[in-house]
């Protein structure tokens, strides 16, 4: 097992190698851990096709790397002073600018230097930076959470895949489609391919259901036609776990639930039932108990043969698989990578369709299949119900996950079947998720190798390297995410807030909010385990930023290798590299105030004025990335709430779907110290839901739930959003472990009307505006 797992950092870090030619495709063989740490590049054979009439000629060519891999650790000692807070608050400076907190809440605030508070009831923030746009203009003190930053990067990460699926993706798969359904279609019409027409009929009706996904209607043979129309009502219905009528296997049909940011527009829609398709679809070589399959083997090599011999196929098809390697990573599942080498040593330089039929080559053939990499996500609760687990080939394989592989380990049937995000934030590191997860689930009780398991993947966790981490943008998250859950309840010299438990709870808490909109942000992709501005006004606040210094450094990095690996192969928009330029700006600011926050030093007047306009930053990313993706019909409109919702594991055998979802943003308020003196900031926080659902939810169903209401104005078309009562039962989906720092009442806090006389102690003496019209020295 553990071979396995550093076969698979292998192929994540080398997800991004490039076209070189418009026909070349290359495949790193999977390396040993060693070897993944000691090389930065090796020179394997990499594949590139002529066509010599129907033959494919294959010929060897040097693999390129572009990744960069930009993280540097930061040292930097903390020294704040320990001041303990007063019974009164009386040396809280600005205490009175507040008042509604309730006795308990009061308690909470003393005893833990925060407490976090619900949304209020009547008038709640739909997003998270909407709480730092209202403090700024009622000169509220702001704390700036990693919460809000990781919904930053979300708010990127999302909006640039989505105006990338609607544009350049939706037309590389639109032209993949139509090219492979006219090459399949030739094939099986072909007089001279008689003898593979069962094959050739199974191949042309994969590349005819993307079709009809994508909202064509080619005219196709009845036979064609008829498996065509059976699999696609199987996928419009999206009802069942039922069999395939062209792989022969059953499929979750439920898969095809159109939800994450695939709902906003019908280019979208169509682009993720297509995608998905060709992601699940799979042809099973080699089952589970190790049987071997010759005919899905002989119709793999052909369906990878039909698209090798086209170029303009091979070309579309690497485009779209690497740039969606770029933001999710390598496959799960075999791909052409993996076939094109066994057709060569197998059956030599020159090879046709008919060539796989050559009996003498079944042996070779077969131990060839079986030397391949097996899938690392296998739906363990479903093995014994006709679904396909074994190696598979696809077309465009659902990836693999670092964290979706923590879950489906730490599933078991019948014993442990339902996963939680404890799991994965505890093989992350977290020794006090760990603690959470025996204490509220109880997994070890009842399964008794839940323990030793975990222990197991927290180990191969510890050896990842950065480079493996930064390979793409889904692991760098991960990556940034398990730095929220740091405790630093025994590191001295941090604020008085951050070291005690309630405080390491709500970063977990914080972790799983991010966690939560990664996994809505890649619903498509991923794999799932199945178990059974302007200058400073006069007395402005003070401002804060959560000093969880490992955090921005990641997401720093990631961005700058966002722009690298985005720009190397021609996908970054102007719209997307001036967003990513200004949150890298962002990113070193908040980077730079912790450390000073840490060590005592003062802000300078730009990072002061940036900090106090960040929720109109936010703001302005969010605006700017919508419009474009408005203009590409990727979205009808801006995102009117940061709540998301996801399925993340499938349990079929109970016909549920555990969900992780973020809802209305919750406030947080913190007692912050600034040069010997402590004042009251307020924030803002993800508010974390995880549950079973008998059905897998969309954004919009989520919405509803949690009381929000979107109607359209018939007379004028513009949307309007209106607050009703949650969904009885809806606070019951909290986990009860973030207790030790949510407060379970009502939030009546209001800020007042008192005037605090804030000093100049946060900017240097006498600032000026600087030519971008920032004050600076």
């Amino acid at each position: 097992m553990k071979r396995r797992w550093l076969l698979r950092i292998g192929a994540i870090v080398l997800t991004s190698i490039q076209l070189l030619s418009l026909l070349g495709c290359t495949r790193e063989e999977p390396q040993t851990f060693s070897e993944l740490v000691n090389s930065s590049t090796s020179n394997k054979e990499a594949l590139k096709v002529t066509e010599t009439g129907s033959i494919m000629q294959l010929s060897a060519l040097p693999e390129k790397y572009i990744a960069d891999y930009n993280y540097k650790d930061i040292t930097c000692v903390p020294q704040v002073e320990q001041m303990p807070v007063a019974d009164d608050f009386s040396n809280v400076i600005n205490f009175d600018q507040f008042e509604g907190f309730t006795s308990n809440q009061l308690q909470m605030l003393k005893e833990n230097g925060f407490v976090v508070m619900q949304p209020q009831a009547e008038y709640p923030y739909l997003k998270l930076h909407q709480v730092y746009e209202a403090g700024q203009y009622t000169k509220t003190p702001l704390f700036i959470t990693t919460d809000a930053v990781l919904n930053l990067y979300h708010i990127f990460y999302s909006e640039s895949l989505k105006g990338l699926e609607a544009s350049e993706l939706n037309e590389e798969l639109n032209r993949f489609t139509g090219i492979m359904l006219k090459e399949s279609l030739a094939a099986y019409e072909n007089p001279e391919n008689a003898s593979i027409k069962k094959q050739l009929l199974r191949i042309t009706a994969c590349y005819g259901v993307a079709n009809k996904l994508l909202g064509e209607n080619t005219k196709l043979p009845d036979e064609v036609q008829s498996l065509v129309h059976e699999e696609v009502n199987l996928i419009n219905t999206a009802k069942e776990l039922t069999t395939s009528p062209i792989t022969g296997k059953k499929l979750d049909y439920t898969q095809y639930t159109v939800r994450g940011h695939y709902t906003n527009t019908e280019r979208l829609t169509r682009y993720f039932k297509a995608m998905m398709w060709y992601g699940q679809a799979g042809f099973e070589m080699i089952d589970s108990n190790r049987k071997f399959n010759l005919e899905n083997t002989q119709l793999s090599l052909m369906m990878s043969l039909l698209i090798l011999n086209s170029k303009e196929a091979t070309a579309s098809w690497d485009r779209i698989y690497t740039a969606t390697s770029i933001y999710v990573g390598a496959a799960d599942d075999l791909t052409l990578y993996d076939i094109q080498p066994v057709i060569k040593k197998v059956y030599g330089e020159k090879v046709g369709l008919l060539s796989f039929m050559d009996s003498s080559k079944e042996t070779s053939l077969r131990k060839e299949i079986e030397g391949l990499r097996t899938p690392e996500i296998q739906n363990k609760l479903v093995i014994t119900q006709g679904v396909a687990t074994g190696m598979q080939f696809r077309v465009m394989g659902q990836r693999y996950t670092i964290d979706a592989d923590i879950m489906q380990n730490l599933m078991e049937p019948l014993l442990r079947p339902v996963p939680s995000g404890l799991d994965v934030t505890a093989a992350l590191g977290s020794e006090r998720s760990e603690e959470l997860v025996l204490k509220y689930y109880k997994p070890n009780e009842k399964w008794e190798n839940y323990l030793p398991t975990l222990k197991n993947l927290q180990d191969r966790c510890k050896v990842l390297s950065n480079k493996a981490w930064e390979a793409n943008l889904y692991s760098g998250w991960v990556w940034a995410i398990s730095s929220a859950t740091k405790s630093f309840e025994k590191i001295e010299g941090m604020p008085c807030f951050m070291r005690n438990e309630a405080w390491t709870d709500k970063s977990i808490h914080t972790a799983l909010g991010s966690y939560a909109e990664l996994k809505h942000d890649t619903v498509l992709y991923s794999k799932q385990p199945v178990a059974e501005m302007g200058g400073p006004p006069e007395n402005m606040p003070y401002i804060y930023v959560e000093p969880n210094i490992e955090v921005y450094a990641k997401l720093l990095s990631l961005t700058e290798n966002t722009m690298t690996s985005l720009s190397s192969r021609n996908l970054l928009r102007d719209e997307t590299k001036e967003v990513l330029e200004r949150i890298q700006k962002d990113l070193k600011i908040i980077l730079s105030c912790s450390q000073k926050e840490l060590t005592n030093e003062t802000f300078t007047a730009e990072e002061y004025d940036r900090l106090s306009s960040f929720g109109g930053m936010v703001d302005s990313v969010s605006t700017q990335l919508a419009s474009m993706n408005m203009s590409i019909d990727a979205a009808t409109t801006e995102n009117y709430t940061s709540a998301v919702i996801s399925d993340v594991a499938t349990i079929l055998d109970a016909g549920n779907y555990l969900e992780l979802g973020s809802g209305l943003p919750y406030e947080i308020y913190v007692i912050c110290p600034y040069k010997g003196k402590l004042f009251l900031a307020q924030g803002a926080t993800f508010s974390y839901y995880e549950f079973l659902s008998d059905t897998r939810l969309t954004d919009e169903e989520w919405h509803k739930l949690l009381g929000i209401e979107k109607s359209i104005n018939k007379e004028y078309g513009f949307e309007s959003i209106t607050m009703t009562t949650p969904t009885e039962g809806l606070k019951d989906l909290v986990p009860e472990w973030t207790k030790s720092f949510v407060s379970t009442e009502p939030n009546k806090v209001t800020t007042t009307s008192v005037e605090v006389i804030w000093d100049d102690a946060m900017l240097p003496d006498n600032p000026t505006p600087g030519p971008d019209g920032l004050y600076d020295y």
